[in-house]
């Protein structure tokens, strides 16, 4: 008798477990498109402020380097914690990214 219900129940849990599983997995924070722009235009202006601290004139090839290099840069960071993030996920150590 109790493997019969050893034999039922087993499925029904498994079946939960990789259903709830599934459904953490496919979750999406929703963007904003507003907030998106305005995160943008703040990193933007960041930039612009970086590069001209440096004493570079807008609208020069120095300049444009300057912006894309900053911007190279965040998009280096943010990649890097996306990676750490996924490691802790998977049971890493957070400091098991290698740079």
């Amino acid at each position: 008798m109790e493997c019969s219900v050893i034999r039922n129940v087993v499925p029904l849990v498994l079946v939960c477990v990789l259903g709830g599983a599934l459904a953490a997995c496919s979750y999406q924070k929703e963007v904003d498109p507003s907030e998106l722009a305005a995160k943008e235009a703040a990193n933007a202006a960041a930039d612009a402020q970086k590069c001209q601290d440096k004493g570079l004139q807008p609208n020069t090839p120095a300049y444009n380097k300057c912006l894309d290099q900053a911007a190279e840069a965040r998009e280096r960071d943010e990649y890097q914690d996306r990676a750490a993030y996924a490691g802790r996920l998977l049971g890493r150590s957070p400091f098991y990214t290698s740079k």
